[in-house]
């Protein structure tokens, strides 16, 4: 999980006190523990819940309007409020189904999907190691994600001919690898679409 930035000058309880705050997110709301929930970074906290009783623009809206460090930390509260890490979790190809809608309007260009892409690996390699055992975990998510227009194919194959894609955001080389190894069936199969339109 990422801890939120502190105010300089601020004491760690008070920043916390005020990005949660900014986030909308009470502990008593989420009836999560305090002590739990000072590791979660507050702008991840909050944004299920408003996702779950406003529409994708609106969700778009209030992502963009965080007070995150960058477009990549906003991506990466997408990521990890969206999607289900705990093993016996859906398939994350039917978790990006079903919030399809949301993540195709938070993600409306090619650096937001670069982003995206970056935030989501870093999310398998932290949060869901299983997710890259899989077979074709990530593979069937990367295609569910271009079925949905969330990701385009020049975002996909930029992002898979990147092995740096996600290092500052602190994917080893080696992660990245792993990663890239995982979505591999999905990005041949689109290099092979490209090449039989060249083709024609």
């Amino acid at each position: 999980m990422v801890k939120a930035p502190a105010p300089a000058g601020a004491s760690s309880d008070a920043a916390a006190d005020a990005a949660k705050h900014l986030a909308g997110v009470s502990l008593a709301a989420n009836g999560e523990d305090e002590e739990e929930d000072d590791d979660e970074d507050p702008l991840v906290a909050g944004l299920p819940k408003f996702a779950a009783s406003h529409n994708a623009s609106e969700v778009a809206s209030h992502l963009k309007a965080m007070k995150a460090d960058n477009m990549e930390h906003r991506m990466h509260v997408l990521v990890a409020a969206l999607l289900d890490c705990a093993e016996g979790a859906p398939a994350l190809s039917k978790q990006v189904s079903a919030k399809a809608a949301v993540l195709k309007a938070c993600v409306p260009d090619a650096p937001t999907a670069g982003a995206m892409l970056a935030s989501l690996e870093r999310w398998l390699v932290d949060d869901a190691p299983h997710v890259l055992a899989t077979k074709q975990g990530v593979a069937t998510a990367l295609n569910a994600l271009y079925d949905a227009d969330v990701l385009d194919e020049p975002s996909i194959l930029a992002w898979a001919d990147n092995a740096a894609a996600a290092r500052k955001l602190g994917v080893s080389s080696d992660d990245a690898k792993t990663v890239r190894k995982a979505a591999a069936p999905f990005v041949e199969w689109l290099r092979t679409a490209e090449s039989d339109e060249e083709d024609e």
